[in-house]
């Protein structure tokens, strides 16, 4: 995915590089921790699933903004209670958002490290896609917005549902 991506183009750029520099070129060291600029930075809608499999997978979206939409957070209470692995996740996943707010709002946006930006998408736009009891549409509206709001933002939808992916793929919408 993401990864694979950025090591090709990594690779790619030092071997174009590397046969374009001349010998006189002089050899300036790339910044390190370069932010991307608003508008290059690629924005990340997180399924229920995803922070239950990882309850701290926004932070793998470096130099980026990371969305998770209300009903995600409705989703995690209804699953926090009992015993089993999906429960653990959905209570370490709130405590790790609950400690999180100690550093700012999250609804406007809480900025972590790597160049993250976090936050809690809350706009309640009625959806066009099917019942608001299935909390697939919601989240399907959420991205669908974003992508609306700032047509020129690469807008991508994370989930580890196979079918909320091919329906978010019909709605024209980046997902993986």
């Amino acid at each position: 995915g993401v990864i694979f991506s950025i090591k090709t183009f990594l690779f790619e750029t030092r071997i174009a590089n590397f046969s374009m520099k001349s010998k006189t070129t002089p050899k300036t060291p790339a910044p390190k921790n370069k932010v991307k600029s608003p508008a290059k930075r690629s924005t990340y809608v997180l399924d229920t699933c995803v922070l239950i499999s990882d309850p701290q997978a926004y932070k793998s979206f470096r130099q980026s903004d990371v969305v998770i939409p209300i009903t995600v957070l409705d989703e995690l209470d209804k699953l926090k209670m009992g015993a089993a692995e999906v429960s653990r996740n959905a209570r370490l996943c709130i405590r790790y958002l609950d400690e999180l707010c100690a550093k700012g709002e999250l609804h406007i946006g809480i900025d972590l490290e790597n160049g993250i930006n976090l936050r809690v998408d809350t706009s309640a736009t009625p959806n066009s896609l099917g019942s608001d009891a299935k909390m697939d549409n919601k989240i399907l509206t959420c991205a669908m917005n974003l992508g609306q709001m700032v047509p020129a933002k690469n807008v991508i939808l994370v989930s580890k549902d196979i079918n909320l992916r091919i329906r978010g793929r019909s709605y024209g919408l980046k997902v993986q």
